[in-house]
């Protein structure tokens, strides 16, 4: 069973829901959200508050079979939070914009999947917006 954090709060629940039908469990780490939460000031930094916090992060990172996180950075902090570094993957979730950029028109594959209709290529372009942005 994969569960994506954040949310970390919704980590128990994939939990349980493994282990009812006896799933192995992986978590997909994009953000360390308790780090976040004290750092940006969203919680407030009351030494019991932030133990704790750390203490239930460590216990739930701790039950998950693998984690998969998106640098070797944030890998080392969740070695540093203690979980074994052979339990980790890293599967980064940018691209290289050098080597990846959008194309002029409609791709081939989209004519053959109808995907290049006049409001199939609006919504692709409205879609595919951001990545042109920054391309440049």
């Amino acid at each position: 069973m994969l569960c994506i954090e954040p949310t970390l709060m919704v980590a128990p629940v994939a939990l349980i829901a493994a282990r009812l039908i006896g799933a192995r469990t992986v978590l997909h780490v994009q953000d360390l959200e308790v780090d976040a939460c004290f750092a940006v000031g969203h919680l407030r930094h009351i030494p019991w508050l932030e133990a704790f916090a750390a203490r239930l992060e460590r216990r739930i990172l701790a039950r998950f079979d693998r984690l998969i996180t998106i640098s070797a950075r944030m890998a080392d902090r969740l070695v540093a939070k203690g979980v074994a570094s052979e339990r980790i993957a890293v599967v980064r979730n940018w691209v290289d914009l050098d080597h990846i950029r959008p194309l002029e028109g409609p791709a081939p594959i989209a004519r053959s999947l109808v995907l290049a209709s006049p409001i199939a290529s609006r919504s692709i372009r409205a879609i595919s917006a951001p990545s042109r942005v920054l391309a440049t």
